[in-house]
């Protein structure tokens, strides 16, 4: 996750580190592309607050290719990349991109 803010999350004066951490689970990262986490400043101890944004972004580009192992150990995961892959798409460099859409439509 990406850090905002501050760059170490604990002090005592004397030495800075960085023992505080903010978890999330791989859903959240499917569901919220932009997810990070801001380090706030410090104002009733020595650690600092975490803050966790889970705000949806409006992301105009390309959606970003992610494959997750525990789809590539399912059954039937071999034979559909085998057919995306082996269908006949024409358009030239577009071929490839057109084969992976078909493919994530299908997961």
């Amino acid at each position: 996750m990406r850090k905002i803010g501050r760059t170490y999350t604990s002090t005592n004066s004397h030495v800075y580190s960085k023992i505080d951490r903010a978890l999330v689970n791989h859903l959240w990262k499917i569901k919220w592309l932009q997810l990070d986490v801001q380090i706030l400043d410090p104002q009733y101890c020595d650690h600092c607050m975490l803050c966790v944004n889970m705000e949806t972004h409006q992301w105009n580009g390309p959606k970003p290719f992610k494959i997750f192992k525990h789809l590539a150990n399912h059954q039937d995961f071999q034979e559909l990349v085998r057919l995306s892959w082996n269908q006949q798409v024409t358009g030239g460099k577009m071929e490839c991109m057109e084969k992976v859409e078909d493919l994530e439509s299908k997961a």
